[in-house]
């Protein structure tokens, strides 16, 4: 029997046409593969990427699971995995679970258009699956400092924070920030807008909005935005990159609906605003090169604290100066970099004067901000980022036996002087016995 290999389960599309979760899969599967051979689970209709080292398997069969996990010593999974993945919950396997996308907090905005019976189904077994991964997990990644303290405080309410965990396993070998990266190549100069697509000339000024358009985002005000400014500055030109999302399974947001049917309203689609099909994940970059500027304009919320734009990272990688929402922390670390503003009032009229400010900054200053991305650019290359990961798939190890089992029913009940046990333990205790 050959070397045991590491094993990626991801729970969204992965190929040609992806959005950052089958993305970050698949660029942590290959900054790993240089130390140990790695496979993907990858979701359904998943397809090989060209080039990529790292191999796709299918999910076992149920009942084959254990014979499965035989050729493999380490696993990495998202968060999501016991709604997809359950029979991972009782596997032996160690396992890095990776919290980076804030779902519960997402969907806080993603159902708020559904029923209540409908809002409070999604929130609690998505909540549920949280919950069962973070008592699972032998190693809990996120994407940044404010993360970190967000899922350091869901471990200690859980019990994951305890004396025997605390006596075997650091801090840092427990929950470890793994941001989303930058690629390892440079983007392409070449660009695919400016003169190719219908509506673009070779002098417009363009600004790119570079991901999806989902409920907890604002691209209302921006379009409102572009409006007031096409009178003064008529070459404005605001591209989406993308709104269907790759995945079948996940609808098309309304909050795209929406947008595309203001531009419509406002006489300005397709002629000063316009929305992409999905761009190839390995094409993106010549959009981005044609850009002068990235955007980003998202809602109020618990999501927006605990987000981490991954698209922030594509106008990093680009060199793109951004104007954006302030309120998320990787915002506001590229402002205080000078390579960007971010905005407290999202109203158009604020959005306007920021991006006419900085389409003028671009236009008369090129050069200025070319020596401010390179140190950044290398702190968030893949293969940098990844080092935590890689240091647990080289090395892993298991925290079973110290994961605070028996902790809710055992000791919270005896603090309530009445002898019941207490309101959290019993959600708690419904949860990990099968939902609320």
């Amino acid at each position: 029997m050959g070397e045991k290999k590491g094993l990626i389960i991801a729970y969204d599309v992965i190929g040609p046409l992806m959005a950052g979760p089958g993305l970050r899969s698949l660029r942590l599967a290959e900054a790993l593969a240089p130390v140990l051979p790695v496979d993907i689970l990858a979701g359904a209709e998943s397809q090989p990427v060209a080039g990529s080292p790292v191999r796709f398997v299918v999910a076992p069969q149920q009942g084959n699971e254990k014979a499965f996990l035989e050729d493999y010593k380490v696993c990495l999974a998202s968060s999501t995995f016991p709604l997809t993945h359950p029979w991972l919950l009782d596997a032996s396997i160690p396992l890095a679970v990776d919290c980076y996308d804030p779902y519960v907090l997402e969907n806080l905005f993603l159902y708020r258009d559904e029923t209540y019976g409908e809002a409070r189904f999604q929130h609690e077994r998505h909540l549920k699956a949280q919950i069962e991964g973070l008592l699972r997990a032998d190693l809990v990644l996120c994407a940044s400092q404010r993360q970190k303290d967000l899922f350091i405080g869901a471990l200690m309410a859980l019990n994951r924070l305890n004396p025997a965990l605390s006596s075997v396993v650091n801090d840092d070998e427990f929950v470890a920030v793994v941001p989303f990266g930058i690629e390892e190549q440079e983007p392409p100069q070449r660009g695919s807008i400016r003169g190719k697509v219908q509506g673009y000339g070779l002098r417009d000024e363009v600004l790119i909005w570079g991901g999806g358009i989902w409920e907890w985002f604002d691209p209302v005000n921006l379009i409102e935005a572009v409006n007031e400014l096409k009178s003064k500055r008529p070459n404005i030109r605001l591209h989406f990159l993308g709104v269907k999302h790759p995945n079948r399974h996940i609808p098309f947001p309304n909050k795209g609906k929406e947008a595309i049917r203001l531009a419509e309203d406002l006489g300005i689609k397709d002629r000063h605003v316009f929305f992409g099909d999905w761009v190839p994940a390995a094409e993106r970059g010549k959009y981005l090169r044609d850009a002068d500027l990235g955007v980003s304009f998202h809602l109020v919320g618990f999501e927006t604290r605990y987000s981490f734009r991954t698209r922030l990272m594509d106008y990093l990688w680009a060199e793109l100066p951004m104007v954006v929402s302030a309120g998320d922390d990787l915002g506001e670390e590229f402002a205080s970099a000078g390579l960007g503003e971010t905005l407290s009032n999202n109203s158009p009229e604020a959005i306007a004067d920021a991006i006419s400010r900085w389409l003028d900054k671009v236009k008369l200053q090129p050069g200025e901000f070319a020596g401010r991305y390179s140190q950044l650019k290398e702190r968030y290359r893949w293969s940098r980022v990844a080092e935590p990961l890689r240091e647990f798939f080289i090395e892993p190890y298991s925290t079973e036996g110290v994961r605070g089992e028996g902790f809710f029913e055992a000791n919270l009940g005896d603090l309530n002087p009445a002898g019941r046990p207490g309101m959290l333990s019993r959600i708690i205790y419904k949860i990990i016995r099968g939902g609320l």
